[in-house]
């Protein structure tokens, strides 16, 4: 009888949902995903009547191992990239120079746009959410707005238009290239551009959607009579004057201190290492029992937990002691580098190479009295050799992000004291941020073979309606269980891609644009790595205070803004090969 009733389809899946709950419970109270993901996956496989073991060592660390064989170095090139843009102070400076172009009336809106310059220059979510928290808290402090809508500011501007958008370097952006690829020859099936003009429109129109249901909800949240309220540790006010780029700025001084304290709810200063033990996909706490996710890169200031400000660690001073920041230029420099490499580089050279192949004139072999000298000859054969060399430059996303930290190394150097040792941090916190990830990988990959699992994967797929639909229907569920947009692309892309694209013929470039714009809605949930460090660690308030316009901007927006790029692809069906 238990048998039966432990073989059971209803109590499978009654296993399966109750281990995902699980896991978004102890992610939610502060335990590490390293942790959390293998534990769940045993006491799943363990009620299934599966080996625990045997999936553990076998398919978990396969899926495991896998994620980080394809994704480590754009973790951890992206991570150094933000490493050396945070000592430098090159981020601090563009956020700035956007508040100023902008304007302190328009508060709301800089923040906005201020992350959105940083992170579709490539610069990780963790960089931007403590570069900008200052400037923020300044420029909501002369509009006398409430500081709850912070983080429904910061995150706007960093995981909605920019992350999931065609061209973006961001890890959400580049996934699906990995798995989208020929059957036959292995090649990619697409690139950072696919579907540019229905990710443009969707882009502009969530942009536009979401910044006025903030400024609606500033102006209604002032109606009612809140207030901007100051809390200990805030950075200086907006009163300091006008610095030339070249003179020190004490604005740098104001965000380190910012990276070292962060203020509760309750009003009180402590350490920004303190109030994390935990946080899912691709976020951590340094210095907490149960770090995971990415160690935030524009936070070297924390060490361990304490309940005080710690100094920052001796290993990267950053830009203390330096005489001077990044001008403007300089400091968009490396941001330019990223984004050429990666969608101007690769068409800029293979045109090259064509036009150097098409001025090739025809070599006749012969003795001397052939017509083309052999100097002519030598040049043709080197302009072949040219146009091969330039023709084979790869569309790689790891070369551009890696073209992007050299150039900053280089552009920055007078700026940061330590390069080699932000680029080593980087590297680190890549690891760090990965392995969370790969945790969630694993975790989907350990259960794969169970009979639950294969019926919901079954129901989900096979959906009445348009495949693009089905695919974003399960990509989101799968990223709001696993609570990460990478992870849950991890998990969803081998699944679907030899369905909808060897078997029904599904567009790749369009697949590529729904699944990176799915992914980025239902991983906001509350517990959400990024979504609990942005709340609570970088702007210290709390999630009945501060969530639900960040659930607006960044899990119903880009829902909708999916929805609204399958009529797009399904309106002009010539953009799906775009």
């Amino acid at each position: 009888m238990l048998h039966a009733v432990v073989h059971s389809p209803a109590y499978e899946l009654a296993v399966l949902l109750a281990g995902f709950a699980l896991l978004t419970v102890l992610a939610l109270r502060g335990l590490s995903i390293f942790v959390a993901a293998p534990l769940c996956a045993v006491l799943i496989l363990a009620a299934s009547g599966r080996d625990p073991l045997a999936g553990m060592t076998g398919p978990f660390m396969a899926g495991f191992a896998d994620y980080l064989r394809r994704f480590y170095l754009i973790f951890a090139l992206g991570a150094a990239f933000g490493q050396l843009l945070d000592k430098s102070a090159a981020a601090a400076v563009i956020a700035r120079a956007v508040a100023a172009c902008v304007g302190s009336r328009w508060a709301c809106l800089a923040v906005v746009l201020a992350c959105a310059v940083l992170t579709y220059g490539g610069v990780s979510l963790f960089v931007v959410g403590f570069s900008v928290y200052p400037l923020a808290v300044r420029l909501f402090r002369a509009g006398d707005l409430p500081r709850r809508f912070i983080p429904a500011s910061i995150a706007f501007g960093s995981i909605t238009f920019t992350m999931t958008s065609a061209g973006s370097p961001e890890i959400q952006n580049l996934i699906p290239i990995q798995y989208l690829v020929s059957a036959h020859t292995g090649e990619p099936l697409t690139d950072a551009r696919a579907g540019w003009p229905v990710s443009l429109i969707v882009a502009v129109l969530m942009f536009a959607a979401g910044q006025s249901y903030l400024e609606w909800s500033l102006r209604r949240a002032r109606a009612k009579g809140e207030r901007f309220e100051p809390r200990p540790g805030d950075p200086e006010p907006l009163a300091e004057p006008a610095v030339p780029p070249s003179a020190p700025s004490a604005a740098s001084g104001s965000t380190a201190v910012t990276h070292q304290t962060v203020v509760g709810a309750d009003g009180t200063a402590t350490s920004a290492a303190v109030g994390t033990s935990a946080a899912v996909g691709t976020s951590a706490a340094v210095g907490t029992s149960a770090a995971v996710g990415i160690s935030p890169s524009a936070a070297p200031a924390m060490s361990a937990a304490t309940s005080a400000p710690v100094a920052p660690a001796p290993a990267v001073q950053g830009n203390k002691g330096l005489a001077a920041r990044p001008g403007l230029l300089r400091a968009l420099l490396p941001l330019a580098v990223t984004l050429a490499a990666l969608n101007v580089l690769p068409w800029a050279c293979r045109g090259l190479g064509n036009w150097l192949a098409g001025r090739e004139a025809p070599v006749r072999e012969g003795g001397a009295g052939s017509q083309v000298p052999a100097q002519a000859a030598h040049a043709a054969n080197l302009r072949m050799q040219a146009a091969a060399l330039l023709r084979s430059v790869p569309e790689d996303p790891t070369l551009a992000i890696f073209c992007g930290v050299l150039t900053a190394m280089l552009a920055l150097r007078r700026f940061c004291k330590r390069p080699w040792e932000c680029v080593g941090r980087g590297f680190v916190d890549g690891l760090i941020a990965i392995g969370a990830t790969c945790s969630v990988v694993g975790f989907g990959t350990a259960l794969v073979d169970l009979p639950a699992f294969q019926r919901v994967a079954h129901w989900v797929t096979h959906l009445p309606g348009d495949p693009l639909w089905t695919a974003a229907l399960s990509v989101a569920l799968i990223a709001g269980l696993a609570g990460s947009a990478s992870g849950g692309q991890g998990l969803a892309l081998p699944l679907i891609k030899p369905l909808y694209v060897d078997q029904l013929g599904v567009p790749p470039r369009a697949l590529h644009r729904i699944v990176s714009l799915a992914s980025g809605s239902l991983d906001t949930m509350p517990a959400n790595g990024y979504v609990v460090m942005l709340i609570r660690v970088i702007c210290g308030e709390v999630h009945s205070r501060a969530y639900w316009p960040l659930c607006v901007t960044c899990t119903l927006l880009p829902a909708a803004g999916t929805l609204l790029a399958i009529a797009l692809f399904k309106l002009v069906p010539a953009w799906s090969y775009w």
